[in-house]
């Protein structure tokens, strides 16, 4: 048993190639043969070095925001992202169709502690590269949220895949359906 970090497209081909048994991905999995059950929900928060403008400490609004340079995950990293903050930005007017993608997450936050420039990431991620220099953004009007499934091939043989599930649902039972 191991565990890889890879974004969410990553998971769902080496899930469907059978390389991987189960997949944590953000958002719903609209392809044939899987199955989903909702782990957790988690705000979308925003990246940037300590030296940016934004870097208060006090919540940004999307009003904010949208006089910096951002960078969007690409649709084919993280769709759901991507999703929950398009959509909370076009709440607030912000059309956020033309910003720059990135691919690598890492190489994003690379790119953050020497520009000033907002990239964006679930909580968990955002704590998982936390680093001297560089600040997270939590966004009011509204919070973005991004929501993490348990994905698994319906057709799975792997004795040790419904005992998972089950201690998911022992860990998260607010989310059991």
């Amino acid at each position: 048993t191991s565990l890889l970090q890879r974004h969410t497209c990553g998971q769902l081909i080496e899930l469907r190639n059978g390389k991987l048994d189960i997949a944590f991905i953000y958002g719903i999995c609209d392809v044939e043969g899987m199955c989903q059950r909702p782990i957790l929900t988690l705000p979308v928060v925003g990246i940037c070095s300590s030296g940016h403008p934004l870097a208060t400490g006090n919540p940004v609004r999307w009003t904010d925001l949208a006089r910096y340079r951002s960078m969007l995950p690409s649709q084919s990293t993280s769709p759901a992202i991507r999703e929950a903050i398009t959509a909370a930005a076009k709440l607030n007017g912000i059309d956020l169709s033309g910003v720059e993608v990135f691919d690598d997450g890492d190489a994003a936050v690379v790119r953050v502690a020497s520009e000033e420039i907002v990239i964006f990431a679930s909580s968990a991620r955002a704590e998982s590269v936390s680093m001297i220099g560089l600040s997270t953004l939590s966004f009011i009007d509204p919070v973005a949220e991004v929501t993490v499934y348990a994905t698994w091939r319906d057709a799975d043989s792997n004795p040790a895949v419904p005992l998972f599930l089950d201690a998911i649902n022992e860990a998260c039972p607010e989310y059991v359906r």
